[in-house]
C-alpha cells in the first residue's frame, strides 16, 4: 500500500530495499475474530439505539449501520453516495459507483450492486440533493463513524468487532450460499487480484453442520 501510495504521485518512483528494511510487517490475518451472526448483529444494533445521537450526527452512523450490512460498501463510499449513483436497469434498481480506493489501484474498480429494499428504505429517509451531483451524507465524519460502529460492538459484550466485519457479513452470507470468490470479488468492486477479497470468505461454524449433514446424506 505505501508503494502504491507514493507510485499514485510518482510512478517511475520505486522504495530501495534499505528504506523498507525498518519497516515492520503485520499480517493482515493475525487475531481474526470469527465472522459475526445475525445475532451478534442485531445485539450491537440493540445498543446503537440506546445511544445518544449529538447534532444529528449519530443518525447517520446509524443508517451506516445498514447501509453496510446490506451492500458491503464502507463509510467512505457511503459518505460519497449521490443520487446519481442509482441506475434503473430492466425495472431493478442498481448502486452503480467506482470505489472510493480506486486512486490507489492501477485497475477501476466499480460497485455494482442491485439495490435491496431495506437500502433503499435507508436512502428514502434522507433529503434527496437536488443537485444528482451531491452526496446523500455531506457531512458524514468517516472515521468517527467507524468508532461509533465498534463502540455499539463494544458496548453489546462484542469488543473487536467493527465497521470491518460489519462489511463482511454480506460476503460471508453469499458464501454460505454457494458464490465465488470472482462473485465476491465483482459484487463488492474489489480488484481481481486482490488479497483482500479471501479475508471476506470465512466459512461460519454454523453452516459447516449443515453441509457435512448433506455429505453424510449423499447418494
Amino acid at each position: 500500500v505505501l508503494r502504491q501510495l507514493i507510485q499514485s504521485v510518482d510512478p517511475s518512483y520505486d522504495i530501495h530495499k534499505r528504506l523498507l528494511a525498518d519497516i515492520k510487517f503485520v499480517s493482515l490475518y493475525r487475531d481474526m475474530l470469527p465472522p459475526l451472526t445475525r445475532e451478534q448483529i442485531d445485539k450491537a444494533w440493540e445498543q446503537a439505539q440506546k445511544t445518544r445521537v449529538h447534532k444529528g450526527r449519530g443518525h447517520n452512523f446509524k443508517r451506516a449501520f445498514w447501509i453496510m450490512v446490506w451492500t458491503g460498501v464502507e463509510a467512505k463510499d457511503i459518505a460519497d453516495l449521490r443520487p446519481k449513483h442509482f441506475k434503473m436497469i430492466k425495472g431493478q434498481e442498481w448502486l452503480i459507483k467506482e470505489r472510493h480506493k480506486t486512486m490507489l489501484t492501477k485497475s477501476n474498480p466499480l460497485i455494482k450492486i442491485p439495490v435491496l429494499p431495506q437500502f433503499r428504505k435507508i436512502l428514502d429517509e434522507v433529503p434527496i440533493p437536488l443537485n444528482k451531483d451531491m452526496p446523500y451524507f455531506p457531512d458524514l465524519d468517516c472515521d468517527a463513524c467507524n468508532q461509533a460502529i465498534g463502540e455499539y460492538f463494544k458496548k453489546a459484550g462484542l469488543k473487536g468487532y467493527g465497521a470491518k466485519y460489519l462489511r463482511r457479513h454480506l460476503a460471508e452470507m453469499a458464501l454460505d450460499l454457494g458464490q465465488s470468490e470472482t462473485w465476491i470479488q465483482q459484487a463488492l468492486g474489489h480488484c481481481s487480484d486482490s488479497e483482500q477479497t479471501k479475508k471476506y470468505m470465512r466459512v461460519r461454524g454454523e453452516t459447516m453442520v449443515g453441509v457435512f449433514e448433506k455429505i453424510a446424506n449423499y447418494g
